[in-house]
Protein backbone atom coordinates (compact mmCIF):
# COMPACT_ATOMS: atom_id res chain seq x y z
CA UNK A 1 0.00 0.00 0.00
CA UNK A 2 2.92 2.30 0.72
CA UNK A 3 4.14 1.82 -2.87
CA UNK A 4 0.71 2.74 -4.22
CA UNK A 5 0.78 5.98 -2.25
CA UNK A 6 4.19 6.85 -3.60
CA UNK A 7 2.93 6.14 -7.12
CA UNK A 8 -0.11 8.40 -6.51
CA UNK A 9 2.19 11.21 -5.41
CA UNK A 10 4.40 10.76 -8.47
CA UNK A 11 1.37 10.93 -10.76
CA UNK A 12 0.23 14.21 -9.17
CA UNK A 13 3.71 15.71 -9.27
CA UNK A 14 4.13 14.75 -12.92
CA UNK A 15 0.90 16.56 -13.68
CA UNK A 16 2.55 19.75 -12.47
CA UNK A 17 5.20 19.40 -15.15
CA UNK A 18 3.37 17.98 -18.14
CA UNK A 19 0.24 19.51 -19.55
CA UNK A 20 -0.51 16.66 -21.95
CA UNK A 21 -2.84 13.92 -20.64
CA UNK A 22 -1.62 10.41 -19.85
CA UNK A 23 -2.37 7.59 -22.32
CA UNK A 24 -5.22 6.47 -20.08
CA UNK A 25 -6.81 9.89 -20.24
CA UNK A 26 -9.11 11.17 -22.97
CA UNK A 27 -8.00 14.49 -24.42
CA UNK A 28 -11.57 15.22 -25.43
CA UNK A 29 -12.87 14.66 -21.89
CA UNK A 30 -10.03 16.71 -20.40
CA UNK A 31 -10.89 19.62 -22.66
CA UNK A 32 -14.60 19.36 -21.86
CA UNK A 33 -13.95 19.22 -18.12
CA UNK A 34 -11.63 22.23 -18.19
CA UNK A 35 -13.97 24.18 -20.44
CA UNK A 36 -16.89 23.47 -18.09
CA UNK A 37 -15.03 24.68 -15.02
CA UNK A 38 -13.66 27.74 -16.80
CA UNK A 39 -17.19 28.66 -17.89
CA UNK A 40 -18.38 28.47 -14.28
CA UNK A 41 -15.46 30.62 -13.14
CA UNK A 42 -16.24 33.25 -15.75
CA UNK A 43 -20.02 33.20 -15.29
CA UNK A 44 -20.11 33.27 -11.50
CA UNK A 45 -16.90 35.24 -10.87
CA UNK A 46 -15.24 32.47 -8.89
CA UNK A 47 -11.66 33.60 -8.12
CA UNK A 48 -9.90 30.30 -8.63
CA UNK A 49 -10.17 26.51 -8.53
CA UNK A 50 -7.76 23.61 -8.06
CA UNK A 51 -9.41 20.42 -9.17
CA UNK A 52 -8.65 16.78 -9.86
CA UNK A 53 -10.51 13.78 -11.24
CA UNK A 54 -9.04 10.30 -11.37
CA UNK A 55 -10.78 7.25 -12.86
CA UNK A 56 -8.52 4.20 -13.24
CA UNK A 57 -7.77 3.44 -16.91
CA UNK A 58 -10.03 6.30 -18.04
CA UNK A 59 -9.13 9.77 -16.79
CA UNK A 60 -6.30 11.43 -14.88
CA UNK A 61 -7.07 15.13 -14.99
CA UNK A 62 -5.88 17.96 -12.77
CA UNK A 63 -6.20 21.69 -13.35
CA UNK A 64 -5.46 24.98 -11.63
CA UNK A 65 -7.70 27.71 -13.03
CA UNK A 66 -8.30 31.33 -12.13
CA UNK A 67 -6.28 33.34 -9.63
CA UNK A 68 -4.88 32.62 -6.18
CA UNK A 69 -4.63 36.33 -5.37
CA UNK A 70 -7.12 38.82 -6.80
CA UNK A 71 -4.91 41.76 -5.85
CA UNK A 72 -1.74 40.63 -7.62
CA UNK A 73 -3.52 38.45 -10.23
CA UNK A 74 -1.18 35.59 -9.35
CA UNK A 75 -2.45 32.46 -11.07
CA UNK A 76 -3.69 29.48 -9.12
CA UNK A 77 -1.19 26.62 -8.74
CA UNK A 78 -1.87 22.93 -8.22
CA UNK A 79 0.47 23.03 -5.20
CA UNK A 80 -1.46 25.83 -3.44
CA UNK A 81 -2.65 25.20 0.12
CA UNK A 82 -6.25 25.81 1.18
CA UNK A 83 -8.14 25.86 4.44
CA UNK A 84 -10.43 22.83 4.14
CA UNK A 85 -13.10 23.61 6.73
CA UNK A 86 -15.43 20.74 7.51
CA UNK A 87 -13.31 18.20 5.67
CA UNK A 88 -11.59 18.25 9.08
CA UNK A 89 -14.56 16.27 10.42
CA UNK A 90 -13.50 13.32 8.27
CA UNK A 91 -10.16 13.25 10.08
CA UNK A 92 -11.70 13.70 13.53
CA UNK A 93 -14.16 10.84 13.17
CA UNK A 94 -11.46 8.66 11.62
CA UNK A 95 -9.42 9.28 14.78
CA UNK A 96 -12.43 8.35 16.93
CA UNK A 97 -12.88 5.10 15.00
CA UNK A 98 -9.19 4.30 15.41
CA UNK A 99 -9.53 4.67 19.17
CA UNK A 100 -12.59 2.43 19.02
CA UNK A 101 -10.56 -0.15 17.11
CA UNK A 102 -7.98 -0.05 19.90
CA UNK A 103 -10.66 -0.57 22.56
CA UNK A 104 -9.91 2.80 24.15
CA UNK A 105 -13.45 4.09 23.56
CA UNK A 106 -16.78 2.62 22.62
CA UNK A 107 -19.01 4.42 20.15
CA UNK A 108 -21.85 3.86 22.60
CA UNK A 109 -20.02 5.54 25.48
CA UNK A 110 -21.83 8.61 26.79
CA UNK A 111 -20.05 11.90 26.25
CA UNK A 112 -20.43 12.63 29.98
CA UNK A 113 -17.88 9.90 30.65
CA UNK A 114 -15.21 12.14 29.11
CA UNK A 115 -16.47 15.74 29.16
CA UNK A 116 -18.29 17.34 32.09
CA UNK A 117 -21.32 19.66 32.01
CA UNK A 118 -22.60 18.67 28.55
CA UNK A 119 -26.40 19.04 28.42
CA UNK A 120 -27.82 15.50 28.21
CA UNK A 121 -24.26 14.29 28.64
CA UNK A 122 -25.50 11.17 30.40
CA UNK A 123 -27.58 10.27 27.33
CA UNK A 124 -25.66 11.46 24.23
CA UNK A 125 -23.32 8.81 22.80
CA UNK A 126 -20.13 9.32 20.85
CA UNK A 127 -21.92 7.68 17.92
CA UNK A 128 -24.66 10.32 18.05
CA UNK A 129 -22.07 13.08 18.06
CA UNK A 130 -20.42 11.54 14.98
CA UNK A 131 -23.68 11.07 13.05
CA UNK A 132 -25.11 14.45 14.02
CA UNK A 133 -28.07 13.22 16.09
CA UNK A 134 -27.00 14.52 19.51
CA UNK A 135 -29.75 17.15 19.67
CA UNK A 136 -27.16 19.79 20.64
CA UNK A 137 -27.17 23.21 18.95
CA UNK A 138 -24.18 24.50 16.99
CA UNK A 139 -22.27 27.45 18.37
CA UNK A 140 -21.86 28.67 14.78
CA UNK A 141 -25.62 29.32 14.70
CA UNK A 142 -25.38 31.82 17.54
CA UNK A 143 -25.57 35.26 15.90
CA UNK A 144 -23.88 37.08 18.77
CA UNK A 145 -20.97 34.64 18.64
CA UNK A 146 -20.68 34.97 14.86
CA UNK A 147 -20.32 38.74 15.19
CA UNK A 148 -17.68 38.26 17.89
CA UNK A 149 -15.79 35.80 15.71
CA UNK A 150 -15.84 38.12 12.70
CA UNK A 151 -14.78 41.04 14.87
CA UNK A 152 -11.84 39.19 16.37
CA UNK A 153 -10.14 37.95 13.20
CA UNK A 154 -6.97 36.95 15.01
CA UNK A 155 -8.51 35.72 18.24
CA UNK A 156 -7.33 32.32 19.44
CA UNK A 157 -10.48 30.48 20.48
CA UNK A 158 -10.33 27.68 23.02
CA UNK A 159 -12.63 24.68 22.55
CA UNK A 160 -14.31 25.26 25.90
CA UNK A 161 -15.26 28.80 24.84
CA UNK A 162 -17.05 27.33 21.82
CA UNK A 163 -18.84 24.78 24.00
CA UNK A 164 -19.91 27.50 26.43
CA UNK A 165 -21.64 29.30 23.57
CA UNK A 166 -23.38 26.13 22.41
CA UNK A 167 -24.46 25.10 25.90
CA UNK A 168 -26.07 28.50 26.47
CA UNK A 169 -28.48 27.77 23.61
CA UNK A 170 -31.69 25.68 23.79
CA UNK A 171 -31.42 21.99 23.01
CA UNK A 172 -32.85 21.00 19.63
CA UNK A 173 -34.09 17.48 20.34
CA UNK A 174 -33.67 14.38 22.46
CA UNK A 175 -30.54 12.40 21.58
CA UNK A 176 -30.97 10.16 18.54
CA UNK A 177 -34.28 11.71 17.45
CA UNK A 178 -33.22 14.42 15.00
CA UNK A 179 -30.45 14.91 12.44
CA UNK A 180 -28.87 18.34 12.66
CA UNK A 181 -25.46 19.11 11.20
CA UNK A 182 -23.65 20.64 14.14
CA UNK A 183 -20.08 21.77 14.72
CA UNK A 184 -20.48 21.41 18.48
CA UNK A 185 -20.62 17.63 18.06
CA UNK A 186 -17.20 17.44 16.45
CA UNK A 187 -15.63 19.87 18.93
CA UNK A 188 -16.63 17.44 21.66
CA UNK A 189 -15.18 14.49 19.76
CA UNK A 190 -11.91 16.36 19.35
CA UNK A 191 -11.69 16.82 23.11
CA UNK A 192 -12.44 13.13 23.65
CA UNK A 193 -9.58 12.21 21.29
CA UNK A 194 -7.20 14.48 23.18
CA UNK A 195 -8.24 13.12 26.58
CA UNK A 196 -8.06 9.45 25.63
CA UNK A 197 -4.87 9.66 23.54
CA UNK A 198 -2.98 12.05 25.81
CA UNK A 199 -2.01 14.11 22.74
CA UNK A 200 -3.17 17.38 21.28
CA UNK A 201 -5.50 16.87 18.33
CA UNK A 202 -2.86 18.13 15.91
CA UNK A 203 -0.29 15.70 17.32
CA UNK A 204 -2.72 12.80 17.08
CA UNK A 205 -3.56 13.62 13.47
CA UNK A 206 0.11 13.83 12.53
CA UNK A 207 1.14 10.57 14.19
CA UNK A 208 -1.87 8.43 13.28
CA UNK A 209 -3.20 9.87 10.00
CA UNK A 210 -0.83 12.31 8.27
CA UNK A 211 2.36 10.30 8.65
CA UNK A 212 0.94 6.83 7.81
CA UNK A 213 -0.62 8.23 4.62
CA UNK A 214 2.33 10.51 3.78
CA UNK A 215 0.15 13.62 3.91
CA UNK A 216 3.10 16.02 4.00
CA UNK A 217 1.05 19.06 2.98
CA UNK A 218 -1.73 18.68 5.55
CA UNK A 219 -1.47 20.49 8.88
CA UNK A 220 -3.35 21.54 11.98
CA UNK A 221 -2.37 25.21 12.31
CA UNK A 222 -1.61 26.73 15.69
CA UNK A 223 -2.06 30.32 14.49
CA UNK A 224 -3.41 32.24 11.50
CA UNK A 225 -0.47 31.60 9.16
CA UNK A 226 -0.75 29.71 5.89
CA UNK A 227 2.05 27.54 4.42
CA UNK A 228 3.48 28.68 1.10
CA UNK A 229 2.22 28.61 -1.55
CA UNK A 230 -1.39 29.29 -0.63
CA UNK A 231 -4.55 30.52 -2.26
CA UNK A 232 -6.00 33.72 -0.80
CA UNK A 233 -9.57 33.14 0.35
CA UNK A 234 -12.43 35.57 -0.33
CA UNK A 235 -15.68 35.94 1.59
CA UNK A 236 -18.59 38.23 2.34
CA UNK A 237 -18.86 36.69 5.81
CA UNK A 238 -17.43 39.88 7.24
CA UNK A 239 -18.64 42.55 9.66
CA UNK A 240 -19.60 44.80 6.73
CA UNK A 241 -20.90 41.99 4.46
CA UNK A 242 -18.46 43.31 1.87
CA UNK A 243 -16.01 40.92 0.21
CA UNK A 244 -12.61 40.72 1.89
CA UNK A 245 -9.45 38.63 1.72
CA UNK A 246 -9.90 36.51 4.86
CA UNK A 247 -7.13 33.99 4.23
CA UNK A 248 -5.17 35.00 7.33
CA UNK A 249 -8.11 35.01 9.74
CA UNK A 250 -7.46 32.70 12.68
CA UNK A 251 -9.28 29.35 12.14
CA UNK A 252 -9.08 28.20 15.78
CA UNK A 253 -12.84 28.54 16.15
CA UNK A 254 -13.11 25.50 13.87
CA UNK A 255 -10.90 23.20 15.99
CA UNK A 256 -11.86 19.53 15.34
CA UNK A 257 -14.71 20.63 13.09
CA UNK A 258 -12.85 22.82 10.62
CA UNK A 259 -9.26 23.88 11.34
CA UNK A 260 -7.13 21.84 8.91
CA UNK A 261 -5.10 23.02 5.90
CA UNK A 262 -4.29 20.78 2.92
CA UNK A 263 -3.79 20.68 -0.86
CA UNK A 264 -4.78 18.66 -3.91
CA UNK A 265 -1.95 16.14 -3.71
CA UNK A 266 -2.75 15.14 -0.15
CA UNK A 267 -6.51 15.16 -0.57
CA UNK A 268 -6.26 12.74 -3.49
CA UNK A 269 -4.48 10.29 -1.20
CA UNK A 270 -6.96 11.01 1.59
CA UNK A 271 -10.01 10.48 -0.65
CA UNK A 272 -8.87 6.98 -1.57
CA UNK A 273 -7.96 6.09 2.02
CA UNK A 274 -11.31 7.41 3.17
CA UNK A 275 -13.28 5.54 0.53
CA UNK A 276 -11.53 2.20 1.04
CA UNK A 277 -11.36 2.25 4.83
CA UNK A 278 -7.58 2.42 5.09
CA UNK A 279 -6.36 3.07 8.65
CA UNK A 280 -9.50 1.37 10.02
CA UNK A 281 -10.56 -2.19 10.70
CA UNK A 282 -13.31 -3.71 8.57
CA UNK A 283 -15.62 -3.46 11.56
CA UNK A 284 -14.92 0.24 12.09
CA UNK A 285 -15.31 1.00 8.39
CA UNK A 286 -18.67 -0.79 8.40
CA UNK A 287 -19.70 1.28 11.41
CA UNK A 288 -18.70 4.45 9.56
CA UNK A 289 -20.95 3.51 6.65
CA UNK A 290 -24.01 2.87 8.80
CA UNK A 291 -26.39 5.36 7.22
CA UNK A 292 -29.04 7.36 9.03
CA UNK A 293 -32.67 7.04 7.99
CA UNK A 294 -33.77 10.10 9.96
CA UNK A 295 -35.04 12.91 7.66
CA UNK A 296 -33.74 14.74 5.67
CA UNK A 297 -31.64 11.65 4.88
CA UNK A 298 -32.90 9.66 1.89
CA UNK A 299 -31.83 6.54 0.00
CA UNK A 300 -29.66 8.63 -2.33
CA UNK A 301 -28.37 11.22 0.11
CA UNK A 302 -27.52 10.38 3.70
CA UNK A 303 -25.03 10.70 6.52
CA UNK A 304 -23.00 8.11 8.44
CA UNK A 305 -20.24 8.59 10.99
CA UNK A 306 -18.59 11.81 9.89
CA UNK A 307 -19.08 11.00 6.21
CA UNK A 308 -21.78 11.59 3.62
CA UNK A 309 -23.27 9.46 0.85
CA UNK A 310 -24.56 11.20 -2.26
CA UNK A 311 -25.80 9.11 -5.18
CA UNK A 312 -23.00 6.57 -4.90
CA UNK A 313 -20.24 8.90 -3.70
CA UNK A 314 -18.62 8.68 -0.27
CA UNK A 315 -17.89 12.31 0.38
CA UNK A 316 -17.83 15.44 2.47
CA UNK A 317 -17.79 19.15 1.76
CA UNK A 318 -15.80 21.79 3.57
CA UNK A 319 -16.51 25.45 4.03
CA UNK A 320 -15.40 28.33 6.18
CA UNK A 321 -14.95 32.01 5.33
CA UNK A 322 -12.84 32.25 2.19
CA UNK A 323 -12.73 28.59 1.22
CA UNK A 324 -14.97 25.82 -0.12
CA UNK A 325 -14.06 22.24 -0.95
CA UNK A 326 -15.29 18.77 -1.89
CA UNK A 327 -13.57 15.40 -1.46
CA UNK A 328 -15.34 12.37 -2.90
CA UNK A 329 -14.72 8.71 -3.71
CA UNK A 330 -16.91 6.57 -5.97
CA UNK A 331 -16.44 2.90 -4.97
CA UNK A 332 -18.21 1.60 -8.08
CA UNK A 333 -15.45 2.95 -10.34
CA UNK A 334 -12.75 3.69 -7.76
CA UNK A 335 -13.13 7.29 -8.90
CA UNK A 336 -11.65 10.20 -6.96
CA UNK A 337 -12.78 13.82 -7.10
CA UNK A 338 -11.19 16.75 -5.29
CA UNK A 339 -12.19 20.40 -5.69
CA UNK A 340 -10.70 23.36 -3.83
CA UNK A 341 -12.11 26.88 -4.31
CA UNK A 342 -10.74 30.08 -2.76
CA UNK A 343 -14.19 31.54 -2.12
CA UNK A 344 -17.20 30.55 -0.03
CA UNK A 345 -19.45 33.17 -1.61
CA UNK A 346 -22.69 31.38 -2.52
CA UNK A 347 -23.95 31.30 -6.09
CA UNK A 348 -27.62 31.96 -6.77
CA UNK A 349 -29.12 29.18 -8.91
CA UNK A 350 -32.89 29.25 -9.43
CA UNK A 351 -33.42 31.19 -6.19
CA UNK A 352 -31.20 28.81 -4.23
CA UNK A 353 -27.77 29.50 -2.80
CA UNK A 354 -25.26 26.91 -4.00
CA UNK A 355 -21.66 26.70 -2.84
CA UNK A 356 -19.12 27.00 -5.70
CA UNK A 357 -17.41 23.64 -5.03
CA UNK A 358 -20.75 21.82 -4.99
CA UNK A 359 -21.76 23.45 -8.26
CA UNK A 360 -18.48 22.41 -9.87
CA UNK A 361 -18.81 18.86 -8.49
CA UNK A 362 -22.29 18.48 -9.96
CA UNK A 363 -21.17 19.89 -13.32
CA UNK A 364 -18.16 17.57 -13.53
CA UNK A 365 -20.14 14.52 -12.46
CA UNK A 366 -22.71 15.14 -15.20
CA UNK A 367 -19.88 14.73 -17.73
CA UNK A 368 -17.84 11.93 -16.17
CA UNK A 369 -20.43 10.10 -14.03
CA UNK A 370 -23.92 10.86 -15.41
CA UNK A 371 -25.45 8.02 -13.37
CA UNK A 372 -23.88 9.39 -10.20
CA UNK A 373 -24.57 13.11 -10.36
CA UNK A 374 -24.77 14.37 -6.77
CA UNK A 375 -27.83 16.19 -5.50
Amino acid sequence: MQNSRVLSMIIVLCSLIYTTPSPASSTKIDQKLESTVQTLIDEYKIPGVVIGLWIPNKVEWVAALGVADKKTKEKMSITDHFRIGSLTKLFTVTALLQLSDQGKVSLDDKIGKYIQNVPNGDKITLRQLANMTSGLPSYTENEAWVKEMLKGKNRQWQPQELLDVAFSMPLLAKPGKKFHYCNTNTILLGLVIEKVSGMSLGEYFKKNIFNPLTLSNTSFPLDNKMPEPFAHGYSVQTLTNVEEDVSLNNPSWGFAAGQLISNLEDLKIWAEALGTGELLSKKAFKERLTWLTIPPNTKSKKYGLGIGFNNGWLMHTGELPGYNSVVAYLPEEKGIFVCLVNSDIPIKIKDKDVSPANLIFESIAKIAFPKHTPE
